[in-house]
């Protein structure tokens, strides 16, 4: 079962389901703020997985994101498939930004790479 609390609305679950704990973790990332003077920029650390894949993820009004829904995710390190319909300049996969990328595809990314190294992110 998962739970919405604390100010900026943290996911907290106790699922054994995989998928379901990688969405959480991934949505409780992209609540990571940072305030610059009157407004409110979310700048989260890149996503680095297990098998040295990385890539910037972020949401809010001034990315190309739906908060809960898409992300904005750019300048992977390497060119993943999986982001290409979304891709912003194709002829630069790798320094770009990929626009709306829904979040269970940011969790499919994640998981083809060996899940997040949480000592490198």
């Amino acid at each position: 079962m998962a739970t919405f609390s604390g100010q900026r609305g943290e996911f907290h679950n106790d699922s054994k389901d995989s998928q379901f704990i990688d969405i959480v973790s991934v949505y409780n990332q992209l609540l990571i703020t940072y305030k610059l003077g009157e407004i409110y920029m979310h700048a989260k650390p890149r996503i680095v997985c297990k098998d040295g894949f990385s890539m910037s993820v972020q949401d809010g009004e001034h990315h190309y994101a739906i908060p809960g829904e898409t992300s904005e995710v750019g300048f992977p390190s390497d060119i993943e498939e999986l982001l290409m319909p979304y891709v912003e300049d194709g002829e630069r996969p790798l320094d770009t930004v990929y626009a709306h990328v829904p979040n269970v595809v940011v969790v499919k990314i994640i998981n083809k790479h060996g899940g997040r190294d949480n000592g490198k992110d």
